[in-house]
């Protein structure tokens, strides 16, 4: 399942430890949110200054309610929030383990991660689920209410 390839040189080393505090930083924001430890957020930038709400909007909120085990919710708040957990608690173990071996390591995601398509398909299949968002946010009224409570929506 596992093959070691190549050993990772000192700059490679150095990537994957900025690679890993950067997986981390969520990871451990969620852990002590769950642990009672409350940090303030932004609201979403695009919904205050346009009243459009962005594509990560509401994953946040979807992240924290998977650490605290309440998937419905995280489906409710952004259907890849979940997804985005568990993707970044494997990057954590691979990126760790590449770390410990001090070699880069090959597994059966790591060629799909690499391709292109893979990444095209990912960010249509998102805008995708977005647009989706837009819509029912759009006949629900409230993308006219955000924008009138907007900065440029109140300059109209």
């Amino acid at each position: 399942m596992l093959s070691a390839r190549l050993s990772l040189s000192s700059a490679e080393k150095r990537q994957r430890w900025l690679y890993l505090a950067l997986v981390l930083i969520p990871l451990t924001i969620s852990l002590l949110n769950r642990w009672g430890i409350r940090f303030s957020f932004w609201g979403c930038p695009l919904v205050e200054w346009v009243g459009v709400p962005c594509m990560a909007w509401g994953l946040t909120r979807s992240f924290y309610a998977t650490a605290r085990g309440d998937l419905v919710q995280a489906i409710d708040f952004h259907l890849f929030g979940p997804l985005l957990v568990i993707g970044l608690m494997i990057a954590t173990g691979h990126i760790g383990l590449e770390l410990l071996k001090g070699q880069r390591l090959s597994t059966f995601y790591t060629p799909c991660i690499r391709r292109q398509r893979t990444w095209v398909w990912g960010f249509l299949i998102i805008m995708g689920y977005h647009l989706t968002r837009l819509v029912t946010l759009q006949s629900s009224g409230q993308i006219q209410q955000w924008f009138a409570q907007s900065i440029v929506g109140q300059w109209f």
